[in-house]
């Protein structure tokens, strides 16, 4: 019941002040206009000579004295000489240290090399690394055979590229063990 009351005054104060804006434009248009060709000129005010002078005058502020007094002489530029610079000697830059790969400090150097000739060099068997040579072969023959493929080559001679061969090569390896299978124990599917 509130809302319709609300909405009900609200309707009728937006009645009333669109019927106040009607009467309003209303003796708007009722005002007589004239054109301004008919309209009689407006009155000029008349305004004394020295009145005008003083508030079209600019003050002007006279130069002082001793300034007017001097002679005037063209400036004139001196002849263009080149300045030398006077030499400064500089003290040499001191270079940094050379960059090396030592992290031990100079003073423990030498205990450092003494105790990395006691220890003795790994010794690799050169029986193991015959077995594995037609691996490397292989690997190597992989990797010239993927150059020529460019970017994807790169991605394939990569880590996860491998790994994704290989497990590719295991699937697929069963799968023929199976088939292989299926045939010679005359599996029906």
């Amino acid at each position: 019941m509130s809302n319709v009351n609300s909405n009900d005054r609200s309707l009728q104060s937006t009645k009333q002040m669109l019927d106040e804006l009607d009467a309003l434009m209303d003796r708007m248009l009722a005002l007589p206009v004239n054109d301004m060709e008919n309209a009689p000129a407006f009155p000029q005010e008349v305004v004394p000579e020295q009145a005008l002078a003083e508030t079209m005058t600019l003050l002007q502020t006279p130069m002082p004295a001793p300034l007017l007094d001097l002679p005037m002489h063209p400036i004139v530029n001196p002849p263009h000489r080149p300045m030398a610079a006077p030499e400064v000697v500089l003290p040499p830059v001191p270079s940094p240290a050379p960059l090396t790969n030592d992290v031990a400090p100079p003073s423990l150097q030498p205990e450092i090399d003494t105790l990395l000739a006691s220890v003795p060099a790994p010794s690799t068997p050169t029986g193991a690394l015959a077995i594995y040579l037609p691996l490397l072969w292989i690997n190597q023959a992989f990797d010239g055979c993927t150059l020529m493929l460019g970017d994807s080559g790169a991605k394939l001679r990569s880590q996860a590229g491998r790994s994704v061969l290989a497990f590719f090569g295991v699937v697929l390896l069963g799968a023929s063990v199976t088939w292989f299978l299926k045939d010679w124990l005359g599996w029906q599917w």
